[in-house]
Parts: structure tokens; sequence; C-alpha cells
């Protein structure tokens, strides 16, 4: 018989889209596919539409923690030896899982992504614009950073899942980025199916994750609250991982200073020292030959003050 693919659904008032994605989730060409769907305290008619499903999926409800506890809940009903995440407002094709499945029963990887299309905003749907590369031949971690992967993208193999502890409750955003990091950091190898196998809804509800405002160290703290739980196990980082996570710090850390949140700007840069001295930044060239010589956040006083000088001058006239 076939491996058991489980397939988590968390859903928070999305009554307009859940339907669809359940219907997604069932109508897998895969053979052996059972569907959990976690009611996240919702206030409309979701988990009415998830009950009138009856036993073709199991289904859970709780008062409101968030779609990453969500997902932990319905992991933690789950029995599959592989894990696919699916948002409430988007869609599998029919043949996502059997289309990834191959990978990952050879034992050439751990985590099988694949491509998609954006719809749903009154547009034409398109394919998602981020790149996708092949994965071969690329440090996991620096694959997942540079190439960020969407929710419903990636099939998993559920140790890895087990590893991490799965999603870190809490997190407003950059929920994915976080898991996957982690997910790259705890030794799983990656490919692709080169092929669109998935539908990611987007809209103007105010349930979507992305609608919400972040602050400009948003982000950078959660770089750093990460940074601090790879230095433990399961996570053995390589040399050029460590380098690769060290400028992500860093370029977090610009981007906060730029927009006025010097203090943890500084420690991010701090930290970024620690785990590789010369990591640097993806700036323009004169920026990068400036850091040889002055270390970054000295770098950024110096440049705000050239701003505020030309911005002087500027209006001097």
């Amino acid at each position: 018989m076939s491996p058991l693919v489980s397939v988590l659904i968390p859903c928070h008032n999305n009554e307009a889209f859940v339907g669809e994605a359940i219907e997604s989730a069932l109508g897998q060409t895969y053979p052996n596919i059972e569907v959990i769907v976690v009611d996240d305290g919702s206030t409309d008619q979701s988990l009415q539409v998830i009950k009138s499903y009856g036993d073709q999926i199991k289904w859970h409800t709780g008062p409101n923690r968030g779609a990453c506890a969500a997902r932990n809940t319905a992991f933690s009903l789950s029995q599959g030896e592989f894990v696919q995440f699916l948002d409430a407002d988007d869609i599998l094709l029919p043949e996502k899982i059997e289309k990834q499945m191959p990978s990952l029963l050879s034992g050439s990887a751990d985590v099988v992504v694949c491509k998609g299309t954006l719809f749903g905003d009154g547009r034409p749907e398109r394919p998602i614009k981020k790149p996708t590369p092949d994965p071969s031949g690329i440090d996991p971690v620096e694959y997942v950073l540079k190439y960020p992967i969407g929710t419903e993208r990636p099939l998993y193999r559920r140790s890895f899942v087990e590893k991490v502890q799965g999603y870190r409750e809490g997190l407003p955003r950059a929920q994915d980025w976080d898991f996957n990091v982690r997910v790259a950091a705890a030794g799983a190898r990656f490919s692709l199916v080169d092929e669109i196998l998935v539908r990611h809804r987007h809209h103007d509800s105010p349930t979507r994750i992305t609608r919400q405002k972040l602050s400009a160290d948003y982000t950078i703290k959660v770089c750093l609250e990460l940074s601090a739980l790879l230095e433990d196990v399961p996570y053995r980082l390589t040399p050029k991982a460590r380098r690769v996570f060290a400028r992500e710090m860093n370029q977090l850390s610009i981007y906060a200073y730029r927009n006025g949140c010097s203090a943890i700007a500084e420690r991010g840069i701090l930290e970024a020292n620690k785990w590789c001295p010369d990591a640097g930044v993806e700036e323009r060239w004169v920026y990068t030959i400036l850091n040889r010589f002055l270390p970054l956040i000295y770098l950024e006083i110096l440049l705000e003050c050239a701003r505020k000088a030309r911005n002087y001058i500027k209006y001097a006239k």
C-alpha cells in the first residue's frame, strides 16, 4: 500500500474558500491521503462548511490561536509519513502529491517543492514571479533564504517536521520562512518538481496573513530569535550556511536601521558578526568595497550623514 500523506488545513474565517481547499485535497490522484482541517476559532460559517464533509475528513475546532498553532494541532492529529500543509484559501492541483512523491519515496529528498500560480485578485491567473530554481548544488539554508517557499508548495517527510517541532507559534508573519530555514538547518534535502501544481489565492480578505502591516524591525526580530534557536540541537549548519544566514541578518539589520530602528539593527549586525565576521551584504559595489574598511553600522551612520548633508544642500539652494 502507498504510504499515507496527511494534508493539513488551518482555517480562520474562510467560509468562502475552505470548501475549495478541502475539495482540492480530496481530489488528489495519489491514492492514500488523510485530510485534517483545524478550525481556528472562526466566527463565520467556516466550521459548518468543514463539518459538511462528514467522514471524508478529520476536523477539530478550538479558540483562535493563529495559523502556526492550528497547523501544529493538525499535525498532532495526523498519522501520515509525509505532510502537505495547505492554507484554507489555496488550492492543490489534482496531481500535486502524486508528482512529488517519487523523490521522497526514492530517498533522494526530504522536501519536494513545486511551482504555482496566483489568482483571485481580478487579474488573469499567472505564474508566481518569485524564481524557484532546482535546489541541486545549492546549500539548503541558502536555498530557502534566497528563494522563499509558500505554504502550499512543499511536500515534507514527516520526520523533519517532528525534528524541528513544527511551526513556531505566535509569529504573525514570516511563518514559512522561519519554518523552512529550520527544516533546512536540520539537514533536510530539497528537490524540485518543475511544474505548476498549486494555485495561490491573492485576495483582499482581512483574513490574509500578508495583509497585516509589520513594523520595520519585525523581520530582524524574527531572525534574531531564529539565530538563538539554530545554535541548538537538532541544527547543524555548514560554514557556508552560517555565512549565508549571517548575510541575511546583516541585510535585515540594514533595512531596520534605514527605517529608524537603530538599536535592534546594531544587535542584528553584532549577532551576524558572531556567525560569520566577513559575511557582508548584497549592496552596490561601492558599498561592498567600503565595507572592507568600515564595519556595517559605522558605514550606515556615515551614509546617513551623507544623505542628510545632500538633502540640506538640495533644499538650501
